[in-house]
């Protein structure tokens, strides 16, 4: 887009030259032209009066003093009446010249002037260079505002395509900032509240997906204990045992079902799976939230170590992170840690401030975490430690030294 509109500014500017300036050339040649030939028109009758009168008194024509009733680029041969020939500016006479006018000379005599074509070149360059030079200046100021202007205008639909991309791998936070363009400010406010809503909804699915094993799970498994229960009863008649026994069949079928819906639930919100280096999307998130902190956020320090890579959906991972971060560092005390390390065939990245211990998870993060298949814990400690545990990425390479 931003080189179609500079392409385009370019063009104009292009066409505006060859509509004004080319003609417009076209006529200061001409006019430069018309004066070099009047100016020789001048040139030959001062000549011819000058040499009437040489003639006439007591001095003699020759090169020297034909000389000195030229211009610069003129030149002039004198046929006298005797025959006798004086020339002078050989280079004018030449192939070069450009004007040749001749006069006769009172008392007899003839003579010629000529202008060199050369000089009437020069001439028309004179008029026409600055001419020329401010057209091309026209063309580059075209393309320097083009492309102000392309970048102006460009650079927010973007932007606008950098939200779509993160919205579309399940990043949801989406500020979009107004521009001034109304077209670009209607798309991001449409954008925004498609976000919103994305989010709300999906927020649900979560819930439901992390509560509905326990809701669902629970009353099945109790009532298929208690069938089983009355089954085993020395007193219950043998055909009651034989319903009880098919009812269990279609007990297991429920469960089996029940696994189903949430197996798909699970598969749905665990779409985006990625491998991903751990320690540098903390550090990365560590330093957007010191570039951008919340009023009376406390200072933050990281203490990665070791490179270690999870398996995470990365903007779900992303949001997770950003939110304890900014949880330890506006509620919690002096210092604010952050340390990410391998145990137990997990990933674990501890977010601990020197606060008071904290009672429970934050419950949004919490759902998010169990939504890219990591868990959230508070670690027992004297101290505020939130501890996000996520799978190891599949076919890491083995951690080293950053």
């Amino acid at each position: 887009m931003r080189s179609r509109l500079v392409t385009v500014f370019v063009a104009m500017a292009v066409g505006l030259v060859l509509l004004f300036a080319v003609p417009l050339a076209y006529v200061l040649s001409v006019a430069a032209t018309h004066e070099a030939v009047t100016q020789t028109e001048r040139t030959a009758s001062l000549v011819a009066a000058a040499l009437a009168e040489r003639e006439s008194g007591p001095g003699d024509v020759t090169t020297q003093y034909l000389a000195t009733l030229l211009r610069p680029g003129e030149g002039a041969t004198y046929i006298a009446p005797t025959g006798a020939i004086t020339q002078v500016g050989h280079d004018a006479i030449g192939h070069q010249a450009e004007v040749v006018l001749t006069r006769t000379v009172r008392g007899g005599g003839v003579v010629t002037i000529v202008r060199s074509g050369v000089d009437v070149d020069r001439a028309v360059l004179d008029l026409v260079q600055p001419l020329v030079l401010t057209a091309l200046g026209l063309v580059v100021v075209a393309a320097l505002a083009g492309g102000l202007l392309a970048k102006r205008v460009a650079q927010p639909f973007q932007d606008l395509a950098e939200d779509a991309d993160r919205l579309g791998h399940g990043d949801f936070d989406l500020t979009v900032r107004p521009t001034g363009l109304p077209e670009v400010d209607a798309i991001g406010t449409a954008l925004t509240a498609s976000a919103t809503r994305l989010k709300d909804q999906l927020e649900r699915e979560r819930e439901f997906a992390v509560t509905a094993s326990h809701e669902l799970r629970t009353p099945i498994t109790a009532l298929r204990l208690e069938i089983e229960d009355v089954t085993l009863r020395p007193g219950t008649p043998p055909d009651v045992v034989e319903d009880l026994r098919r009812a269990l069949g279609e007990l297991d079928r429920l469960s089996a079902a029940v696994t189903g819906v949430l197996e798909r639930a699970r598969d749905q919100r665990t779409e985006g799976l990625a491998d991903v280096d751990l320690t540098a999307l903390v550090d990365e998130v560590a330093r957007a939230v010191n570039a951008d902190p919340d009023p009376g956020a406390r200072p933050l320090t990281t203490l990665t170590g070791r490179r270690v890579h999870a398996r995470v959906v990365p903007a779900v991972a992303t949001q997770v992170l950003e939110r304890l971060i900014r949880h330890a560092t506006t509620h919690g005390d002096e210092p604010v840690t952050i340390a990410v390390q391998e145990r137990d065939g997990r990933v674990e990245v501890q977010v601990q401030h020197a606060g008071p211990a904290a009672t429970d998870v934050l419950p949004e993060v919490r759902t998010l975490a169990e939504s890219t298949g990591g868990r959230l814990t508070v670690a027992p400690s004297r101290t505020a430690t939130f501890v996000l545990s996520l799978p190891c990425a599949t076919g890491r390479p083995t951690p080293g030294p950053t």
